[in-house]
């Protein structure tokens, strides 16, 4: 393995600035998510009350049930239901506690993505380049774009376990683009979008993805 050249003072100071920016622009997606997500803040769906009745027979020991004394599976995002309910054991409403975490994934998503495309985009270009050139610029809109999307936002403010899969999902894609060559540690990736499809069973598409990757990459010739 060759060793890295030295970075020169230029190198540096750009490397100190590139980071600078962002963490800027990374900022300025979270502010215009919080902006885009006040003004819904109290919104709730039918569907929320669904995944509050499961945490609450949870939290109060009497299973992941609808309805108590009749042991049947009904909920597709366990991970959610699961989650609320124990730690709704400490006392918080379902309700706020549902509201709270969702909008925490989505910002939490939005640093997700963020880490993925700025890894995506710097395998394009060299690194001294990324800084100076129109990858920098496509991150940044990118991100920007990830923070203001209508669904991120309208799902973040109801409770709903999407945001917490879509963190998930981001958080895998992330780990997955993080050491070259990309697919040669899936550990990490596999382990995220399993816990996604246990909040979105849709998810479970990318792990058989995954393994099919795998099987390609390892086959002979």
């Amino acid at each position: 393995m060759n060793p890295k050249p030295a970075l020169t003072p230029a190198d540096r100071r750009r490397r100190g600035e590139r980071r600078i920016r962002t963490v800027l622009v990374t900022l300025g997606a979270l502010a215009l998510y919080a902006g885009l997500l006040w003004p819904i803040r109290n919104s709730v769906t039918d569907d929320t009350y669904i995944h509050l009745v499961f945490a609450k027979h949870f939290r109060d020991g009497l299973g992941l049930v609808f309805n108590p004394g009749q042991p049947v599976f009904g909920t597709t995002s366990p991970l959610w239901s699961l989650g609320l309910g124990f730690l709704g054991r400490t006392g918080v409403d379902l309700l706020t506690l549902a509201r709270t975490l969702s909008m925490l994934f989505g910002a939490g998503a939005i640093v997700a993505f963020a880490m993925f495309l700025r890894r995506f985009l710097e395998s394009w270009v060299s690194e001294q380049g990324y800084g100076a050139s129109r990858g920098e610029l496509a991150w940044a809109l990118g991100t920007i774009a990830f923070a203001g999307d209508v669904w991120l936002v309208r799902w973040s403010a109801t409770g709903m376990e999407t945001a917490c899969a879509t963190f998930l999902v981001t958080a895998g894609f992330a780990s997955y683009v993080m050491i070259r060559p990309w697919g040669n540690r899936v550990l990490l990736p596999a382990a995220w979008w399993a816990l996604a499809a246990l909040a979105r069973p849709e998810v479970s598409v990318l792990l058989v993805l995954l393994v099919l990757r795998g099987l390609i990459s390892s086959s002979p010739g």
